[in-house]
């Protein structure tokens, strides 16, 4: 059986043959595991795949403002000046202000490819890393939402945006009974200490409790994609972990998104290593 010998990467500029993704951040034809589509030919060498990406490890850092024609595919958003470094870790350190209610996040600019509409078997995937230094008074979102603005507003991550696909990290468990969509299951002490998943379709917000455990200062890789019946599933380190049941609304247009936010009077930070958007092509 032939194995495939190099991998190929097609980007915007040009051709980068046998190297590490981690060293890109040009839009890109690439895919993220899970549900790879890497193709090979006969001789086992690999082709371009079907799919369009932006990946960002943060060489450049993002900005509150971003200029056009810059390679920066994330906004730097946040209430009470949020701040963003080099990790001496890798990636990007957001830190939030000291007040509470406070965030940090990153959020796709809606110009680039971290940022698309949901259409049919279009593949709309996101992928990050992180890594949460505390877990003491804060949680933190990671996945896709119509709303860039307020990801995370209140005390209730999926009340600001009809449309929203996202994990919800709250060992706090700050979580409400309720929120503008309508009635959801509260989490319990011990559920909150695991990922959530929370959904939000339509203004219709579902909470799904994994049982993988939230860690502080251990890296996490975390997928929201869509699938070909048009639900959102997600993944944590390559494993699925819940899959949504209603269909998300078509032509709703998604950005990708990171935060973190603060429940108490203390800043929250974590650390961004990488944030990879796709969908396919056409």
């Amino acid at each position: 059986m032939a194995l495939p010998i190099q991998t190929t990467y097609l980007t915007s500029r040009n051709f980068k043959v046998g190297m590490d993704p981690v060293q890109l951040s040009a839009q890109e034809i690439f895919p993220v595991n899970p549900a790879s589509n890497y193709e090979f030919d006969d001789f086992g060498n690999s082709v371009a795949p079907s799919r369009i990406r932006t990946f960002d490890y943060f060489d450049l850092l993002p900005a509150t403002a971003v200029a056009a024609g810059t390679d920066k595919y994330y906004l730097l958003y946040g209430a009470n000046t949020p701040t963003i470094a080099q990790s001496t870790t890798a990636g990007a350190l957001l830190t939030s202000g000291a007040t509470a209610t406070n965030s940090a996040g990153l959020a796709g600019i809606a110009s680039t490819g971290s940022a698309g509409p949901i259409t049919v078997n279009n593949g709309l995937k996101m992928q990050t890393r992180i890594n949460l230094a505390s877990l003491t008074t804060m949680y933190a979102v990671a996945g896709w939402t119509s709303n860039v603005a307020t990801p995370i507003a209140g005390t209730v991550p999926g009340a600001s945006a009809t449309e929203q696909a996202l994990f919800l990290a709250d060992p706090g468990n700050t979580l409400s009974a309720t929120n503008t969509g309508g009635t959801i299951t509260a989490a319990t002490a011990a559920q909150a200490l695991n990922w959530i998943v929370c959904s939000n379709v339509n203004g219709t917000t579902v909470y799904t409790f994994t049982n993988v455990p939230i860690v502080a200062g251990l890296d996490v890789v975390l997928t929201v994609a869509l699938n070909g019946s048009g639900q959102w599933t997600y993944y944590i380190n390559n494993v699925l972990v819940a899959t949504q049941v209603a269909t998300a609304t078509a032509n709703a247009a998604m950005k990708a998104v990171v935060s973190v936010l603060n429940t108490a009077s203390a800043a929250a930070s974590m650390s961004v290593r990488y944030l990879d958007t796709q969908r396919f092509i056409g």
